[in-house]
Parts: C-alpha cells; structure tokens; sequence
C-alpha cells in the first residue's frame, strides 16, 4: 500500500511509478500492434514492458523483506521476469534492427535460460546459497533490506547471460549503425543506446 500524506514512502511511491510507465508504454506499442499485426516488435515490446512491472514488484518485495528467508525467495522468484527480460530484449532486438548474430542471441538466451534451471535447483537461488540475515540499511528515507549470505558459485551463469546479452545489443547496434542510412542509424542509437543504459 502507497501512504500519501504525512509520511509518503517514497520507495513504495518511485516502484509503482516505474511500473506504471513500463506499462504504460507498453500499453501504447500493443495499441500499435493491434492496428498493424505485421509489426511483432511492438507486441515484443508490450510483453517486455510488462515483465519489467512485474520485476520491480519483486524488487519492491524484496528490499521490504523481513527475514533472510522472504529475501530468498522473493530474489528466487524473481530471477523469472528478469528470464522474460533477457529473452525478450533479444527478440525484440532482432524483430526490430533485423541485424545481430544470432549465435550471440542465442547464447544469450542458452545462458539465461540456464540461469533458471540453476535458480531453482542450487541454493536458495542462484545468487545465494543461503542467506543468513539482512542489513537494513536507509535509502530515501526508508528502511531497506539487502541480504547477508553466503555466494552461490553457480551466479556466474547470470553473469556470463548478462555479458552475452550486452554482446548481443552492441554488436546488433554497430551492424545496424553501419547500414548507413539516417532512420537506421537514430534507430541504432536510441534503442540500443536505451537498452544498453
């Protein structure tokens, strides 16, 4: 729940806000895509958009944890919309700049897809193989909860997805930048400049 009023968590306030824009936007490119079915990047989009609101109800969750076992599995459970991301930023890529090797989508995907399997097979997820306790620490005024734990060996999987994925945008950007022509150059840098950042 938002309090507005005496106190406003501005925490709770922000999260809600950056859910409601990636709807929002999203929103509008499945508006698009119902009027020109060919364009499947927008349909793309609107499901990416989507699962960036549901990860940051994650996040929210997760930084609102009170024990060290809440933390994990609201971390645990997150770790698929940020698959959803991953899988969809590289369709996306691909539906949209129609460049980019696709070892690299490919491997990108592999990888995250990985990461899931791992998540939910080793430790209590795969950034942690068990958390200990939480730091509260402030941030906006607020409380917030980070965890204390031991590593899970197996978050390089993530990190490695992570890598791949940057590869991937890059290396789409710069081939659909050499094009030479000026929409696909502004294209190349806006959205994957965008995606990068």
């Amino acid at each position: 729940m938002i309090i507005v009023g005496v106190h406003t968590n501005w925490i709770q306030l922000l999260w809600a806000m950056m859910a409601a824009a990636s709807l929002t936007l999203g929103i509008v490119h499945l508006v698009v895509w119902f009027k020109q079915r060919s364009q499947h990047a927008n349909l793309t989009f609107f499901a990416l958009a989507s699962s960036v609101a549901v990860f940051s109800g994650f996040e929210l969750a997760m930084v609102g944890a009170q024990t060290p076992a809440e933390h994990a599995l609201w971390l645990r459970w997150a770790h698929v919309p940020i698959a959803a991301i991953v899988v969809l930023i590289v369709v996306f890529v691909r539906l949209y700049f129609g460049v980019g090797r696709l070892w690299l989508a490919w491997a990108a995907v592999g990888f995250r897809l990985l990461t899931v399997l791992l998540n939910f097979s080793t430790g209590v997820n795969v950034n942690y193989q068990e958390v200990t306790g939480l730091q509260q620490s402030r941030f906006l005024g607020e409380l917030v909860s980070s965890p204390i734990g031991t590593l899970n060996a197996w978050q390089i999987v993530a990190q490695i997805a992570n890598l791949l994925l940057v590869a991937f945008v890059v290396d789409a950007s710069v081939a659909l930048w050499r094009g030479g022509n000026p929409v696909s150059r502004r294209r190349a840098t806006v959205v994957g400049g965008g995606i990068l950042a």
